[in-house]
């Protein structure tokens, strides 16, 4: 039997280097939340594990926004004991027969035990690679559908035991139900494998997530944009600010005359002081060109969201968002309550898509001069939110150039890599020189050193 005064201490330590962790991952755990979970942890039920991990989360968690990191990270510090894996797992005989009979019967041990089967034989775990944990699961299932052997076996299973139509819909879930935990499995044991080679500080370190002023627009997932979403209203602010221009023409402003005037006039006709009229910084038209297509997808979403939160600082700000065709979805944010109405409108209503759903960015230049080209005024700055892939199609340059001549400033943002740009169909090199300066922006904090640096 294990000493519980030995146990405790490695509970202890274990605990201290999981706040460490929690640290690192951007969590702001305090050194009295740590005294305060290492005294929690006698009178919890160590033999219980959801109970240490409501203990530990009551203690380090001051909201739900971190509840996913600090459940992942649990799991690499406070890991699962491995069962031996059963015998019926096969010993490389049919083990898409093996896996049918176990789904078949429910059986999670055997499930379970075919899955660490299949990781061992096929996964090709090298743990010293910086390899995702999704593609050891990829290569554990090659040549082996899942989707396939499910099909087979649902149909298998309902034909010619006249079953209702809603017992065959049941049994069908239930089977799905078991794939999805089969999958759950293997995902599981590729952790597993992976937590067991390397342990818990270097997963922590391969699992660990940039932060958001780091994050990739182009590889963001919903997550990543939720921490984002934090920054955008000083982003917005400080936008505006820049954007604001001075209409002041001399170091103290306009010369007043009127107000000169009446002073020499009190001053018995003699020339007095002069009056100056310091004019307040006035507000600029703001139009957006927001390319929407696949590749731009997770941006372009992110620049609408700012594109929102823009919309209340300025005094008229116009957006367009395009694929191969052009629309102006202005309307589309005015007329919506809140941003998830405005975004959902904008998938749902805006006529993007003229020819194949591929970018076009010839089309939409010629059609964004053609609506809009006669409204834009030197007050005006343009800015343009896209890639420069173009599908070798025609670029519309001209209209671009057309654009420079009757506006304040033209600003490119790419969210691409420098070193990809002007390669395969990339045509960034062609628009540049009608722009007044073409930016990487493929984070938040390239995106504030473009306020900073242009605005």
């Amino acid at each position: 039997m294990a000493d519980p005064a030995a146990l405790e201490r490695g509970l202890a330590d274990r605990t201290v280097a999981f706040a460490r962790a929690l640290r690192a991952a951007g969590a702001a755990v305090s050194t009295v939340e740590i005294s305060d979970a290492l005294e929690a942890l006698p009178v919890l039920p160590l033999e219980r594990r959801e109970a240490v991990r409501a203990g530990l989360a009551a203690a380090f968690l001051k909201g739900p926004t971190l509840r996913p990191t600090f459940d992942r990270l649990f799991e690499m510090y406070f890991p699962l004991r491995r069962s031996v894996a059963s015998q019926a797992a096969g010993e490389g005989g049919d083990f898409v027969g093996e896996l049918a009979d176990a789904l078949r019967g429910g059986d999670a041990d055997r499930l379970r035990g075919l899955a660490r089967e299949r990781v061992e034989r096929h996964g090709d775990l090298q743990p010293a690679a910086n390899v995702t944990e999704d593609s050891y699961v990829f290569r554990a299932l090659r040549g082996l559908n899942l989707d396939v052997i499910l099909s087979q076996l649902q149909e298998e299973t309902v034909e010619g035991e006249g079953l209702t139509a809603l017992q065959r819909r049941l049994v069908e879930e239930d089977l799905t139900d078991r794939m999805e935990q089969f999958r759950e499995m293997l995902k599981d044991e590729v952790f597993s494998e992976l937590l067991e080679h390397i342990g818990p500080e270097a997963m922590a370190a391969r699992d660990r997530r940039p932060p958001p002023d780091e994050v990739d627009f182009l590889w963001a997932c919903d997550s990543d944009l939720e921490r984002m979403r934090a920054t955008l209203g000083p982003l917005a602010r400080k936008l505006a600010r820049r954007l604001s221009h001075n209409r002041r023409t001399a170091a103290r402003g306009r010369l007043d005359v009127r107000r000169t005037i009446r002073r020499s006039l009190s001053a018995g006709g003699h020339l007095a002081e002069p009056s100056f009229r310091r004019p307040t910084a006035g507000k600029p038209d703001i139009v957006l060109l927001c390319d929407i297509s696949g590749s731009m997808r997770a941006f372009a979403k992110f620049t609408l969201e700012l594109t929102y939160a823009l919309a209340t600082q300025f005094q008229r700000l116009r957006s367009f968002v395009f694929v191969d065709a052009l629309d102006e979805v202005t309307h589309l944010f005015d007329a919506s309550g809140d941003l998830a109405t405005a975004l959902a409108r904008i998938d749902a209503e805006a006529d993007v898509v003229a020819l194949d759903g591929q970018s076009w960015y010839g089309n939409c230049l010629r059609q964004f001069w053609q609506r809009a080209g006669r409204e834009l005024a030197p007050r005006t700055t343009v800015i343009v939110v896209g890639d420069a892939r173009n599908n070798f199609r025609t670029t519309g340059v001209e209209h671009l150039h057309r654009v420079r001549n009757r506006v304040r400033t033209i600003y490119w943002l790419n969210p691409e890599p420098r070193g990809h740009w002007n390669a395969g169909d990339s045509v960034i090199g062609e628009f540049a020189p009608a722009c007044d300066a073409v930016f990487e922006v493929r984070n938040l904090r390239q995106l504030q050193a473009f306020v900073e640096a242009a605005l």
